[in-house]
């Protein structure tokens, strides 16, 4: 197992996690349930513990798929220009959502704010990691790569 393999075996896991957690902040808002809005929380805050090990393995991969035939190497820096703004944005959500749980914990309500920022985040957040994987295809899959005429 190299580099490549893990930051492959791992880099789906932030975003669905992410994408999961707006879905159920969404259906925690329609049904008024507590521990549903908690385990968005939850799921939030797994995807920055995810996002740690993808962000390091990124390097990794690099050096692995060094001279390798049909990579393309100029979508290797925006890839991980993107990884780096993504790893930000993940992990602040994650930190708000660890914010949350500790401090409703309890069974006390969490703050309707903190509900709307976690989600605000969660968007940008899903936003950014799809963004950063679309561009991290590119780097083999150049069928990816939106074409103008």
């Amino acid at each position: 197992m190299n580099g490549a393999y893990v930051h492959l075996l791992l880099d789906p896991f932030p975003a669905s996690l992410e994408i999961v957690a707006l879905v159920l902040l969404v259906l925690a808002a329609i049904w008024r349930s507590e521990p549903v809005r908690r385990a968005a929380f939850v799921l939030v805050v797994l995807a920055g513990v995810v996002t740690v090990p993808v962000f390091r393995s990124g390097a990794a991969a690099r050096q692995t798929i060094r001279g390798v035939e049909m990579i393309n190497t100029t979508a290797i820096d925006p890839h991980q220009e993107a990884a780096q703004q993504t790893m930000v944005f993940v992990m602040l959500s994650a930190v708000v959502s660890l914010f949350a749980l500790i401090r409703y914990r309890g069974g006390r309500p969490v703050a309707r704010w903190a509900t709307f920022l976690i989600a605000f985040l969660a968007i940008i957040a899903t936003a950014s990691t799809t963004y950063t994987s679309l561009l991290g295809g590119r780097i083999r899959h150049p069928e990816t790569a939106i074409r103008t005429r």
